[in-house]
């Protein structure tokens, strides 16, 4: 699905935001985007994937050799960064 940034925006109005200590809009806006066909429903739960990616991110810190940021798939393990050789 081919989409312009109007129609994303106009998906993403229908969602509440509850701003607070905690936004508590995220899942809810995943959950549209994916009935919309915007993208195809995550592997995992978000939560689950953000610790993952936040363990991940802890245990590989940037190479000063070269100022790459280490990259990861949404279950942990490393990938090739899409900077990588540039």
């Amino acid at each position: 699905m081919e989409m312009i940034a109007i129609e994303l925006e106009e998906i993403l109005e229908q969602v509440s935001v509850v701003q607070g200590r905690e936004w508590r809009c995220h899942n809810a806006a995943l959950e549209l985007l994916v009935h919309e066909g915007v993208f195809d429903p995550l592997p995992r739960q978000p939560q689950d994937i953000w610790y993952t990616t936040m363990k991940f991110a802890d245990d590989n810190p940037i190479d000063s050799s070269n100022g790459l940021v280490p990259t990861c798939a949404t279950d942990g393990t490393h990938i090739k960064s899409a900077f990588d050789g540039l």
